[in-house]
């Protein structure tokens, strides 16, 4: 099954069910819920895991992820075409969806100084290039209280490193 299930602004009629109706806002709004790719698409495509992010980013008051994430997302829907796991016409649907969402997400660009803290992160923590740029963005964004944010990861490596920063991991098991 696929769907757009990052929360939509109140518009128009209700909600599907697998959707949230919950607002999010870009500016003035306290974060708290970091999504890396992974979960990003989780949010759109039917995978173990999807229905404890849904509940999540139901109650999110902004999503934010790093502008990387939106190729990271695409590719993996075409990987996901490429391994039959979705047909053509599921991940045209995805995307689109992908690209009707992305702008309530609040974004964090890559400019010089977070490329520069996530090399940082490289040297101190075993991961990788995109990985340490989604940590990067999540540290950025949660200045001094990570423990305010949500930091939402499927993939065990960022998620060992993301939890020693002191952030509410989503899952809260180790995932493999």
């Amino acid at each position: 099954m696929v769907g757009a299930a990052i929360p939509a602004p109140d518009k128009g009629p209700a909600p599907k069910a697998r959707e949230s109706s919950v607002r999010l806002h870009r500016r003035g709004s306290a974060l708290n819920v970091y999504a890396d790719s992974s979960a990003l698409v989780k949010a759109f495509v039917e995978e173990p895991g999807r229905d404890e992010l849904l509940e999540i980013l139901a109650g999110a008051t902004l999503i934010a992820t790093v502008r990387l994430a939106y190729v990271e997302t695409r590719a993996a829907f075409a990987r996901a075409r490429r391994e039959r796991r979705l047909t053509a016409s599921e991940v045209r649907s995805v995307a689109r969806a992908l690209d009707q969402r992305w702008t309530q997400l609040g974004i964090i660009e890559l400019d010089d100084a977070l490329a520069r803290e996530a090399s940082a992160l490289t040297d101190a923590h075993p991961l990788r290039a995109s990985d340490a740029v989604h940590l990067a963005a999540a540290l950025s964004v949660a200045a001094e209280e990570p423990q305010s944010v949500t930091f939402t990861c499927w993939d065990s490596r960022l998620w060992d490193e993301a939890q020693t920063y002191g952030f509410v991991m989503a899952p809260t098991y180790r995932p493999t």
